[in-house]
């Protein structure tokens, strides 16, 4: 389960979201939402 949570919390993180749960820019955030389509 814990395993779980990690994997949620690092892709939190790619998506520019910090510990505190506040955003913050991320450049990639806009290629990756291009992207998401492609991925799923």
């Amino acid at each position: 389960m814990s395993q779980q949570i990690e994997s949620v919390k690092m892709a939190l993180q790619e998506l520019g979201i910090n510990a505190s749960g506040e955003f913050y820019y991320n450049p990639d955030y806009d290629l990756l939402m291009h992207m998401k389509p492609l991925l799923s």
